[in-house]
């Protein structure tokens, strides 16, 4: 820390100031944490029951902008989660999916602290726009598998349409690593789905 203090401006031309962070800044993050124990003992107890995890989270997830960084990061850790569960249902009959939407207007930006950076006359999704995504995205074949699904209104207020796409998060993926005994992790990955799918979160 010290390399980047401000008494090192001189040989780095910039320098950082460092402040603690209390535990309550973090609570918007650290609540997936109890949305996942929340969720995991249902697939100890209920692993015959077919079900379907849908995801809110937001174009913020993997878009940046300092106004709202920490929600942003709880956003992108849905995104994570998402992708990580992406064999629960050809594993145990679980559909798990996340949507991703740009603006949508609603009264979240009505007070003063926001009502700038989103304003009535944008070109943003309506709440029910948004809702048809996220039917689609709950019930339709082709999603489901571990999907982080973006929706956007896009093109002008007089000519636009609701656009609908898969994020390819896969293309962040490194191209090259270890591969054979040098690499544990796949190995292990099947072993916790096997766990799973014979007794549950049980160990």
């Amino acid at each position: 820390m010290a390399k980047y203090s401000k008494d090192s401006i001189d040989a780095n031309g910039a320098y950082a100031i460092f402040h603690k962070t209390d535990v309550s800044d973090w609570n918007q993050i650290s609540s997936l944490r109890a949305t996942a124990l929340g969720i995991f003992p249902q697939v100890d107890t209920n692993r015959s029951i077919e079900g379907n995890l849908l995801w809110i989270a937001s174009l913020g997830g993997y878009v940046h902008s300092m106004h709202t960084l920490v929600y942003l990061a709880s956003k992108a850790a849905i995104a994570s989660m998402v992708k990580s569960l992406d064999v629960l249902r050809k594993e145990l009959g679980i559909r798990n999916a996340a949507v991703c939407s740009g603006a949508v207007y609603t009264p979240i930006f009505h007070p003063k602290f926001c009502r700038d950076r989103v304003r009535p006359d944008d070109l943003t999704l309506t709440p029910q726009q948004c809702a048809a995504v996220l039917m689609r995205v709950l019930c339709e074949p082709e999603f489901g598998d571990g999907n982080v699904v973006e929706t956007i209104l896009v093109g002008s207020k007089d000519d636009n349409s609701v656009s609908v796409r898969e994020v390819p998060l896969h293309l962040l993926y490194p191209t090259a690593g270890p591969v054979g005994q040098d690499n544990h992790l796949l190995e292990e990955e099947v072993k916790m789905v096997k766990q799973l799918k014979e007794s549950g979160m049980r160990v």
